[in-house]
């Protein structure tokens, strides 16, 4: 009988320490995990209604532009509200590195997706792609944060579960939106 109270064995924990460097603490994990929903949600609604492979992929990058640009200007905004003043290229560069985290999370499923539309694949195999990825992503957020925490495999399952159902929450805006 095995113990369920038994941390993950150290073999795994070594793998899922050398893929956890994307998801480091130094470049804003809130922002990582922003980033990939952000993404998710665009792809899931967009694919939808997108009429090229191409569009869907540069709607998708856009958006990320936008959402990250919008992030540092909130975040500069909101120190001018604490502390008025003028705005320094130093405190800009600060708040564009601290916020870098949403462009790393939303980047992995924009490749995903740009490398199918580069073969010529169709908007919706392109569109699956990109969900399928974000998905996988969340749920891989979720373990690499239960193993840091020294989980027992059940609450691992636990939480992959939840990053499995936040992926279909996503998925389920693109039936929602069609």
């Amino acid at each position: 009988m095995s113990d369920t109270n038994a941390p993950v064995a150290t073999t795994y924990r070594s793998v899922i320490e050398r893929i956890s460097w994307w998801i480091d603490p130094s470049v804003g994990t809130k922002g990582i995990v922003y980033g990939t929903i952000t993404v998710g949600t665009v792809v899931a609604i967009d694919g939808s209604h997108s009429t090229s492979t191409t569009r869907l992929v540069t709607t998708t990058a856009l958006v990320l532009v936008l959402y990250y640009v919008a992030h540092v200007y909130a975040e500069i905004l909101s120190r001018r509200f604490e502390n008025p003043g003028a705005v320094s290229t130093s405190l800009i560069i600060e708040v564009m590195g601290a916020e870098s985290g949403i462009v790393r999370g939303a980047s992995l499923p924009i490749i995903a997706m740009a490398i199918p539309t580069l073969l010529g694949a169709g908007t919706n195999s392109v569109q699956v792609v990109g969900l399928v990825i974000t998905v996988l992503c969340l749920v891989t957020f979720e373990i690499i944060a239960g193993i840091k925490a020294h989980f027992t495999p059940i609450q691992l399952l636990v939480q992959a579960a939840v990053g499995v159902g936040f992926g279909v929450g996503i998925i389920a805006i693109r039936w929602v939106s069609a």
